[in-house]
């Protein structure tokens, strides 16, 4: 990926977008890319219809992602957030010594998306340390694989669809955290409707959840009846979960906060292409 190659593909964009940065600049931000990969090095763009200005990477431009600030707000905000959850999710979970990945396509023949946010493996570790401290979700014992997917949507649709693209079988169980603010309602509506649902294989291993009880399920919270005292590590955790969770809310209405969450979200995905 070249500068040249950044100049061409807002020039071909359908989304009114323009590269803003010289060509000084550009190289300069590639020497000091360390490790990342080009495509995934935030770079400067400014949008031809109103005059906004944001960074985010080639790799987004070049899906078809547009102005932030004109575009669908919940959608651009839902893909920003997803590398912050992702990488706090894994950061927990390995103060446990429990394998965890991220991104990860489940079926590559399939010719739908079949890349899940997160796959904790269930062995030992994970058993005593989360599983057993939980009473989120119950696990089935054949179960060998955990699947996390992170949706800003509470559209029936968006969450059956998932459920479809056959995430979860004998052998794993997916859960879907809803994790905009105050979402206990739509996540109890939409396992009711998963389950009366007749199509849905393995539907028994799915469960939707919000975000206060997919804390609960990690074991990592601090309400009234949680019986142990966290960890400097896992309190610096839970709160930049709490920090995120109100930023995603204060950013679908807020410009100054959706830039904030772009920056955060550039600088996550860095982090985890370290600990990937």
């Amino acid at each position: 990926m070249s500068y040249d190659d950044c100049i061409q593909i807002s020039e071909k964009s359908d989304k009114g977008i323009s590269f803003d940065m010289t060509k000084d600049e550009f190289n300069d931000i590639m020497n000091d890319r360390g490790k990342v990969a080009p495509s995934r090095v935030p770079l400067k763009w400014k949008c031809t219809a109103k005059g906004h200005y944001w960074w985010t990477i080639y790799a987004f431009i070049q899906s078809g992602y547009g102005c932030p600030y004109c575009g669908e707000r919940k959608k651009v905000v839902g893909n920003l957030v997803h590398p912050i959850l992702e990488y706090l999710s894994i950061l927990y979970l390995r103060l446990y010594r429990c394998k965890v990945r991220q991104e990860t396509r489940i079926d590559p023949a399939s010719y739908k998306s079949t890349i899940i946010d997160l796959i904790i493996k269930r062995e030992e570790t994970f058993i005593i340390n989360i599983e057993k401290f939980q009473k989120i979700v119950e696990i089935p014992v054949n179960i060998t694989d955990i699947l996390v997917d992170f949706t800003l949507s509470v559209d029936h649709l968006c969450i059956t669809d998932k459920c479809y693209r056959m995430y979860q079988s004998d052998t794993k169980f997916l859960i879907i955290v809803l994790f905009l603010k105050k979402n206990e309602d739509s996540a109890v509506h939409a396992q009711e409707l998963i389950q009366n649902l007749t199509d849905i294989k393995n539907k028994d291993n799915i469960k939707v959840i919000d975000f206060n009880q997919y804390l609960q399920f990690l074991n990592l919270f601090a309400g009234v009846d949680n019986w142990r005292t966290l960890s400097k590590d896992e309190i610096e955790i839970l709160n930049k979960f709490k920090n995120i969770i109100s930023l995603i809310s204060d950013s679908i209405n807020s410009d100054k906060k959706l830039q904030d969450l772009i920056n955060l979200s550039n600088y996550y995905k860095a982090l985890l292409g370290d600990i990937s």
